[in-house]
């Protein structure tokens, strides 16, 4: 993995969370019609097919419609955003901007692109569980893709499931901190860093993506 300039993960609203959303004939595209409605919960995983959440954003259409799971890395849970002519709106439904689970957080292009519309219907099992949720926990869910507007799927989330193991807050700091002291020339403070990142659990991905960074560095570095 190649270093980067850091984004420092701060709880700041992302900038998808202030678009402004103008509508515009012709440039939504939705599902002919919902499913049947559905309790919402874990089991609720039939004629799923398995996609990675950033393979969906780039062929949303081919999925519009249809039922999907993927895994996903929670960014913000109920930001704000402006409504547009669709199914989804603030009083029904909680938006959830959310990571891939190919994307690591402590990378600045990564960190700045969540999946932005992503929806829970109020007071549902899956909403309960993500309005509780933290940052960077990671959820096998069932999505519902119900429309594509703006480039982006804007799908409901219609089953929920915790993944114990996600890429916690503090080696996203770390990992951060890291790369920023790389690229600023402080190596031995860049390893240290690194170290701390890798010091906690970590899905075996995350862990060895950052032991690949590692060795490219003590490679560049003849260590």
């Amino acid at each position: 993995m190649a270093p980067s300039s850091v984004l420092r993960p701060a709880r700041t609203l992302l900038a998808c969370a202030s678009l402004s959303l103008v509508w515009v004939v012709g440039e939504l595209a939705t599902a002919s019609e919902d499913p049947p409605a559905a309790e919402t919960g874990a089991t609720e995983t039939e004629a799923a097919a398995e996609v990675d959440l950033a393979v969906l954003r780039e062929g949303a259409i081919a999925h519009l419609g249809g039922r999907v799971r993927t895994v996903i890395q929670l960014a913000t849970y109920d930001e704000p955003w402006h409504a547009v002519l669709g199914r989804f709106g603030p009083v029904d439904f909680a938006r959830i901007a959310a990571w891939s689970d190919t994307q690591y957080p402590w990378l600045e292009l990564d960190y700045a692109d969540p999946a932005p519309f992503l929806f829970a219907r109020r007071d549902s099992t899956a909403d309960f569980v993500l309005r509780n949720a933290r940052p960077h926990e990671r959820f096998r869910v069932t999505l519902e893709v119900r429309e594509h507007f703006r480039g982006e799927p804007w799908c409901e989330i219609t089953a929920v499931e915790r993944i114990d193991l996600a890429i916690n807050e503090g080696s996203v700091l770390h990992a951060s901190r890291a790369i920023e002291a790389r690229d600023k020339g402080t190596i031995e403070l860049a390893y240290s860093e690194l170290e701390r990142a890798l010091s906690s659990p970590l899905p075996i991905h995350a862990r060895q993506a950052l032991e690949a960074l590692r060795a490219e560095w003590m490679a560049a570095d003849g260590r």
